[in-house]
């Protein structure tokens, strides 16, 4: 089924896209890059729910086999912006 879009929803999704052509590769990033750094931040925050023993049972080899991932994949980070030829997708697992 078919979204009806009111006039003033159309007009603001236009507006929107028309500010966001115009927009520089430098606002671009900067736009994207609040948006993603917050994300990963509210990811953080989650993740850090997990540290109750009492509620979830884990080991101190499983904590380090998760913050080694992270801090590996945030290395890969920043090698990608020293060199945007680099880096592929990689998913966690224990």
């Amino acid at each position: 089924m078919a979204k009806i879009v009111k006039d003033t929803e159309l007009e603001n999704l236009l507006n929107n896209e028309s500010a966001q052509n115009t927009e520089t590769k430098e606002e671009k990033f900067k736009r994207l890059a609040a948006v993603r750094v917050s994300n990963v931040l509210d990811d953080l925050e989650s993740l850090s729910k997990l540290a109750s023993p009492a509620v979830y049972g884990y080991t101190p080899a499983e904590i380090e086999t998760m913050f080694s991932a992270i801090e590996a994949a945030a290395k890969e980070s920043i090698q990608k912006f020293l060199n945007p030829a680099a880096g592929t997708k990689k998913k966690f697992s224990f």
